[in-house]
């Protein structure tokens, strides 16, 4: 799995959990629990899709776990970045 970056806020790090009730699960980004790092203090958090523990397989399980990662990663202007890196170029706009 992706490792996460830190809060796009605070800059602390965050962690993921499951969390669930029933047979009815999902997955969660939510400030870090580490005893030796700095925590995200944000009230903030991600939830990823629910899923059913008993009927979904585990690599589906995985992959909800690393679509939730991939969009916690996921930061304004990453699109850009990219297309910069691909080209060597700044966009601009046709006019």
């Amino acid at each position: 799995m992706s490792e996460l970056k830190p809060c796009p806020f605070c800059g602390g790090e965050v962690s993921m959990s499951l969390t669930g009730r029933g047979s009815l699960n999902w997955v969660f980004i939510t400030r870090g629990n580490s005893k030796t790092k700095k925590n995200c203090k944000c009230r903030l958090f991600m939830e990823s899709e629910q899923y059913d523990i008993v009927t979904t397989h585990f690599e589906e399980r995985q992959k909800i776990r690393e679509n939730l990662a991939e969009a916690w990663n996921r930061r304004v202007g990453d699109d850009l970045m990219e297309r910069m890196a691909d080209d060597g170029k700044w966009p601009h706009h046709s006019e």
